[in-house]
């Protein structure tokens, strides 16, 4: 650790604990580079694997364009890195809390699909157990609904509008509000489930219009506050065009997937005066800044002039040469 710390990597502390980065990002593209060109190397690490996320993001079984990969495509290396998985899987940790289960299978689905069979794996989605989700967990189980979409094993997976369901509650973010809805309006089979529950006044479109809009409500004050130009918008109308314009991309994020416009964004009161008096003064103080800037810029040039052309042959500054 003495000999990486300063040399290779980066430590850095904060109130979430200790991590660590590259000291230089070159040191990643050397270390890439080699495992790229050495792959037989990088199944050395994985029979020593601690985290899901060294299967997850670091190897691929297919091809994939634009990521930093170490590739495995043939049948004989893929098999040595489904039996490594196998093998390690039960004691595998991701680098944040998250449901072991659905990492699992999102690594299945992601690079084993040749060796389990299609039954195999709808039977493992069908005995997802989940009633919380991390953020980690969310990405999990939405790749795992999209392969289930793309693969047109709706019909298979009985427990699809559970999940659906579990997705949409407690978001963790308005970012996430949008990535739900994306799922849902990018699949046909997700978007007329929840379109008919609607038409026919089902529970299930009413637990999801719920489940969305209180997240919403924890949501709404960051969502509005988010707004690209509110920190420069100079008078009311300019802000107000602001704030409307980010009240009606919230609103057409739940039509988007058929569900009512969120009263806390609708009912949202911003505090107009406030954020010009602020934008004002952090103008203001931007103005003092540049002017100094350029104040302390035209004295330096002044003296580097002097140190280059004085024409004293006894005072200060000399010529340099």
């Amino acid at each position: 650790m003495k000999e990486l710390v300063g040399a290779f990597v980066i430590r850095t502390i904060d109130k979430y604990g200790v991590k660590f980065s590259f000291f230089n990002p070159s040191i990643e593209d050397f270390i890439f580079d080699f495992f790229k060109n050495t792959p037989e190397e990088y199944i050395t690490i994985l029979e020593s694997s601690v985290f899901f996320e060294q299967f997850k993001y670091r190897i691929s079984t297919k091809s994939i364009d634009g990521e930093k990969r170490v590739k495995f495509y043939s049948d004989k290396d893929r098999k040595k890195i489904y039996d490594i998985f196998n093998r390690k899987k039960i004691d595998l940790k991701g680098y944040s809390h998250g449901d072991s289960y659905l990492s699992t299978l999102t690594i299945i689905i992601r690079l084993f699909t040749h060796e389990e069979t299609e039954e195999r794996i709808v039977e493992k989605i069908n005995n997802i157990e989940a009633s919380y989700l991390s953020w980690d967990d969310r990405e999990n189980l939405i790749e795992i609904l999209k392969f289930v979409a793309t693969k047109d094993l709706s019909s298979q997976v009985i427990n699809t509008p559970h999940l659906i369901k579990i997705l949409s509650k407690d978001i963790p973010s308005h970012y996430q509000i949008r990535t739900f809805v994306n799922l849902i309006s990018e699949h046909p089979i997700y978007y007329d489930s929840i379109s008919n529950a609607k038409k026919s006044n089902d529970e299930y479109y009413y637990d999801i219009q719920q489940n969305v809009n209180k997240s919403w409500e924890k949501f709404s004050d960051e969502f509005i506050n988010d707004a690209y130009g509110i920190d420069r918008a100079i008078n009311n109308e300019e802000l107000e065009n602001i704030i409307n314009e980010r009240k009606e991309e919230a609103i057409n994020i739940n039509a988007a997937i058929g569900l009512e416009s969120p009263d806390s964004i609708i009912e949202y009161e911003f505090d107009f005066s406030s954020q010009i008096e602020f934008n004002n003064k952090k103008n203001d103080e931007r103005d003092i800044q540049i002017q100094g800037y350029r104040e302390e810029l035209s004295n330096q040039t002044v003296d580097i002039n002097r140190l280059f052309n004085s024409d004293s042959s006894e005072g200060y500054p000399k010529p340099p040469f």
